[in-house]
């Protein structure tokens, strides 16, 4: 059984019909879809509707989960309208169709036990290695697929395999589109694809600015354009670097929240090459 393994699109719709015209070449038998195919981008909707017509195996990510737990007194503040954009735009058909997806599965691919997951624990884990530990303890497996790290793996550890196709949109490991083709037959095979995003980034940056996903949310897509071309996180650097400086700042007013905001932004790009 061949699997192609996709994670964390954000909504770029273009680079996923790019890699989508790619595998009409190929010989494969499932997709397997390991979350965060929404938000950072207009075409939320639009992904998760070609998601949900390939079909495969499919669980919810993060991203998914923000939508599920919507936080409606956080609208208005500039670092929350970008999840309120994205949950605007999708139907209560598309809400329950997230509903449905699971937040892990356990699957048996020719006889290899196999835990799906989107992998939010990474977020609190020190080391890779906690992460893979705290699988371990919490699930029984032979392969576990993962994303949300947007960094390509391919780990054996501790008697298992640990394996994260990188992401199709926003990598943080070598600037790249990523998916995975995996092999179950005999052994277990892995090949990992990459579209370099230098030869699509013009075409990326002219699509991302003629949304209006782009006008309304300069700084976030700004932020996550930078990390494409570069493969550095400067969303979570730009976050970080806002939280040390607010300290004792009042963030319960939206209006100051967003003017302190861009002022940080705005000292924060001063150590960035711009697009």
């Amino acid at each position: 059984m061949r699997y192609v393994l996709i994670s964390d699109i954000h909504s770029n719709s273009m680079i996923l019909d790019k890699v989508l015209k790619e595998l009409e070449k190929e010989d494969f038998d499932e997709f397997i879809f390991l979350g965060d195919y929404i938000t950072d981008g207009q075409a939320s909707k639009e992904v998760l509707n070609k998601i949900k017509s390939l079909g495969g195996h499919i669980i919810r990510g993060n991203r998914e989960n923000y939508i599920l737990n919507f936080d409606e007194t956080r609208r208005g503040f500039v670092n929350y309208d970008t999840i309120a954009d994205t949950y605007d735009s999708l139907s209560s058909d598309d809400i329950d169709y997230i509903k449905s997806l699971k937040e892990y599965e356990m699957l048996d691919l020719k006889g290899v036990k196999t835990l799906l997951i989107h992998g939010e624990a990474t977020n609190y884990a020190l080391t890779m290695e906690e992460f893979y530990d705290k699988m371990i303890e919490t699930f029984d497996f032979d392969l576990c697929l993962y994303g949300h790290t947007h960094r390509f793996d391919d780990t054996t550890y501790r008697g298992r395999r640990f394996i994260n196709p990188g992401s199709l949109s926003q990598a943080s490991d070598t600037p790249s589109f990523k998916y995975a083709l995996l092999e179950i037959g005999e052994g277990i095979t892995l090949e990992k694809r990459e579209l370099p995003v230098e030869d699509h980034f013009e075409e990326l940056v002219e699509y991302y600015k003629n949304t209006e996903y782009y006008k309304r949310h300069l700084i976030w897509s700004t932020l996550i354009l930078l990390l494409t071309r570069d493969a550095k996180d400067y969303p979570c650097r730009f976050i970080d670097y806002f939280e040390t400086q607010k300290k004792d700042f009042d963030v319960t007013n939206r209006e100051l929240f967003n003017a302190f905001y861009t002022k940080c932004f705005e000292e924060f790009m001063r150590e960035v090459t711009p697009l």
